[in-house]
Parts: structure tokens; C-alpha cells; sequence
């Protein structure tokens, strides 16, 4: 089943978008061997409050278990939803990054339920069109939106491809936007 958003819930998942976007393009700067996940987990940390903005996993209640971080950074082979730790990145752990998006989405869709299969079905094309690093629900799910961390020279091919397929698969239409990121308001 698809839920219809209003004018200002569609508004409300724009914003919180662009943050998230804002976010992990600063992260993406960051990636680099030598630094922590705990060290980028700061950084997400501080600039999602700065945006008067409060980091969705933070406080996560799941069965009496509190995710006590801003984000999941689970590297290479390990399990998902990983807490930052003290931990230096190697290199070669940076190609990873993209994969985080994808393994939390799973995890949201396949622990936290809070998935729909319209979000998995984007998901699941995005991972699949060139230029795409990873993909996952945002926005808290049900519903709600995807991000899709993809290559700057493939999004304007990727959002016409995402949108076509999608259509392909549910015969509904969606409008992929590109979040540009900017210095912010002075």
C-alpha cells in the first residue's frame, strides 16, 4: 500500500533529506585511512544538531536496547548497524561506504520493520544502476523516502533511470531529486 504524503510532510522529508545529504557528503570528505568511526560519528553528530535537527538512530529503542550513537558504521565484513568505535579505518575500508547505506537499509527493513516494499523496490533498482554507491530508507521509513549516495557524473542518468524503472516495476511515478551541497546560509 502507498501513503499519500500532504504538501507539508513532503516538505518535512525535503528537509530532513538535504541534511542527511549534507551530512554524508562531509562524511565522504572525512573517509580517509586513519580516522575513526567514533571521530565520524561526532562530526554527523555536530552538524545534524547545528540544523536544529535531532540524529534518527540516536536513542533508537529496540526491545529495551538503546543504540547509544548518531550513526551505524559498520566497516567491511562486519555485522550491520555497527557502533563507531575507536577503531582507525585502513585503507581500502573507504570503498565501503557506500555499503553502510545498503546494510542499514536491510537492517531497518529486516529488524526494525520499518520498511515498505515501495522503499525496498527503489532500494533494490538504485543498487543496481551504474554510479550508485548505495541507497536507504530515510526519513524513518514507512514510507517516507530513499537517499542514494551516487557518483556526481552519473545523477542526472541515475535519477531518469531509477524513475523509469520504478515505473516499470509499480507503474507509479516518482521524481528523483539531486541534493546539491552547499557552505549553507551565512
Amino acid at each position: 500500500m502507498i501513503s499519500l504524503k500532504s504538501p507539508r510532510e513532503i516538505e518535512i522529508m525535503r528537509r530532513a533529506n538535504v541534511i542527511v545529504a549534507e551530512v554524508l557528503q562531509e562524511l565522504k570528505q572525512r573517509v580517509v585511512a586513519g580516522v575513526t568511526t567514533l571521530e565520524l560519528d561526532a562530526v554527523a553528530e555536530v552538524m545534524t544538531l547545528k540544523k536544529n535537527a535531532i540524529p534518527a538512530f540516536k536513542g533508537y529503542n529496540v526491545g529495551g536496547r538503546v543504540y547509544p550513537l548518531c550513526l551505524c558504521a559498520s566497516v567491511n565484513d562486519e555485522i550491520v548497524h555497527g557502533i563507531p568505535s575507536n577503531r582507525a579505518l585502513r585503507e581500502g575500508d573507504i570503498y565501503q561506504f557506500g555499503q553502510f547505506l545498503l546494510q542499514s537499509h536491510a537492517s531497518s527493513r529486516d529488524h526494525f520493520k520499518n520498511s515498505t516494499p515501495e522503499l525496498d523496490n527503489l532500494v533494490e533498482i538504485a543498487q543496481k544502476l551504474p554510479g550508485c554507491y548505495g541507497a536507504r530508507l530515510t526519513g524513518g521509513g514507512f514510507g517516507g523516502a530513499t537517499i542514494n549516495l551516487v557518483q556526481i557524473d552519473s545523477a542526472e542518468e541515475f535519477k531518469r533511470r531509477l524513475a523509469e524503472e520504478y515505473y516499470k516495476h509499480t507503474n507509479v511515478r516518482t521524481e528523483p531529486w539531486t541534493a546539491e551541497i552547499v557552505d549553507g546560509a551565512s
